[in-house]
């Protein structure tokens, strides 16, 4: 189950589109996610900000904390800098 993945886990990509943001579950792997510490990034497809704010999502992750998909791309690059930075120290 994905609450028992989150506590081996040191990030969550948190995947919302128009069906999930109304979903449950998400606020419930967020907010474990959260409370264990554990980066979460959500990823957003057709799902535009003012949504995540009138949903609550952005009052729980931050706006730092969301990446288009179309942008996933960049995001691969930064987590694969974390990465390799971490296996130098």
């Amino acid at each position: 189950m994905i609450f028992q993945e989150l506590n081996s886990c040191q990030e969550l990509l948190l995947l919302i589109t128009p069906t999930s943001v109304s979903r449950p579950w998400i606020f419930a792997e967020l907010g474990v996610a959260i409370s264990r510490s554990v980066r979460v990034i959500a990823v957003l497809y057709g799902v535009p900000e003012h949504e995540l704010q009138s949903k609550g999502v952005l009052s729980l992750l931050g706006t730092s904390h969301y990446v288009e998909l179309n942008d996933i791309d960049q995001y691969y690059s930064e987590l694969r800098a974390r990465i390799n930075g971490h296996r130098h120290e």
